[in-house]
């Protein structure tokens, strides 16, 4: 049997399950946690660190700094989110994505470490093996390749 009371709530339940409504804008105890952490001075790392001590258990109570930074963020010319903005400890007016930076180690596929280099290479008792080294400079401006042969120190 269709009930149009539980069929709205149902349907208002489901629009406040989805993500296009902030977890600050939808929970007033959330927002006027984060709120009034930032009027202490508190960064949103801070904000996000002290809810999680505060109420380890209320997963209504728990946010991302993230997710806060992407609140007062949202729309930065609103009087609201300058004064937001005002309280951050950088105050920026926008926030920029992050640069995609290069990963960490080496980009050299199959590498083989140089500690599991054979016992004979390290006798110099041949010549024609070489040994690389690579320096880079500051920005990735410039660069410095060197190959040393090991037994006659021949170098490029």
């Amino acid at each position: 049997k269709y009930d149009a009371h539980l069929a709205q709530w149902n349907a208002k339940d489901d629009y406040l399950n989805k993500r296009n409504l902030d977890k600050i804008s939808t929970y007033n105890a959330l927002k006027f946690y984060v709120y009034k952490g930032l009027l202490k001075g508190w960064i949103p790392e801070q904000i996000s660190g002290r809810l999680k001590i505060d109420y380890p258990n209320n997963t209504l109570m728990s946010i991302s700094h993230e997710a806060i930074y992407r609140h007062i963020y949202t729309r930065p010319q609103a009087s609201l989110n300058k004064k937001l903005i005002k309280l951050l400890t950088r105050k920026k007016t926008r926030r920029w994505a992050i640069k995609n930076k290069r990963g960490k180690g080496s980009k050299i596929r199959n590498q083989v470490s140089i500690h599991n280099r054979p016992k004979h290479i390290e006798l110099r008792n041949e010549v024609g093996h070489w040994e690389g080294d690579l320096i880079i400079g500051k920005g990735q401006k410039s660069a410095i390749g060197t190959i040393v042969e090991r037994k006659s120190r021949y170098t490029l």
